[in-house]
């Protein structure tokens, strides 16, 4: 008969090779490998336009990936302290696909939101907005005499938003200088329409142009040339 004693340690024995035997199959397991974030490689609704407090058009969207391989499950936080974002955090799809809803702030300008992945390369990620007063926001005007504006903006990036602008027969155009512009004016391509400014003006400053013909206007910033330039086009008033 085996002694008690010895019973004792022959279960100890089984117990700890069962437990040796599982180790390393804990499903629960976290994926290794370095993790990485960056803009979507299409559509990743950067460098919008809108009407200041709406909602952007289309989604911002980024890629996370683990060693050059979609990153399925990984979490995604955002933030922005202009307007609002649809959710504080979502989820990699399984193209490492993470999105969410932008809306703008109330103010006229350059507006910023973030996506960053905790420990990942190229994080955070920023995205750049650009909020105009109503009439021109997503590149259309509005109808009816209403005033359409577009933001004079840069540096660090020269730029008329929306570079195209469509209107109406009688309506006005008003460029209006984001904060921070320098150094910017409106000059026609053609020397005559829009009438246009000799002087460079840093903001704040806005310029108006009524146009009273139709017909597509170029024009351009007398400092920056083809690098900064913009396009109203003029439809008959209906």
């Amino acid at each position: 008969m085996r002694s008690s004693g010895t019973m004792l340690w022959m279960g100890i024995t089984a117990t700890l090779a069962l437990a040796a035997s599982g180790c390393g199959s804990d499903p629960q397991t976290q994926p290794t490998g370095q993790l990485a974030i960056a803009r979507a490689p299409s559509k990743s609704g950067d460098d919008q336009t809108q009407t200041a407090g709406q909602l952007l058009g289309s989604q911002l969207r980024v890629l996370v990936t683990r060693d050059q391989v979609p990153a399925a499950g990984a979490t995604v936080r955002w933030t922005t302290h202009d307007g609002s974002l649809g959710d504080p955090t979502t989820v990699a799809d399984d193209n490492g696909i993470a999105g969410n809803d932008w809306t703008l702030g109330d103010d006229v300008g350059d507006q910023s939101a973030e996506a960053s992945v905790e420990g990942a390369d190229g994080s955070p990620v920023t995205f750049t907005a650009h909020a105009i007063l109503g009439g021109g926001g997503g590149g259309e005007g509005g109808g009816g005499g209403e005033t359409a504006f577009v933001l004079v903006s840069g540096p660090p990036v020269n730029r008329f938003s929306p570079a195209t602008i469509t209107i109406k027969v009688g309506q006005t155009v008003t460029w209006r200088w984001a904060t921070g512009a320098v150094g910017h004016n409106v000059t026609p391509d053609d020397g005559t329409v829009p009438a246009g400014e000799a002087s460079l003006f840093s903001a704040p400053h806005d310029y108006s142009y009524t146009f009273t013909q139709a017909g597509t206007y170029t024009y351009h910033c007398a400092a920056h040339g083809s690098a900064m330039s913009g396009t109203v086009v003029v439809e008959p008033a209906s």
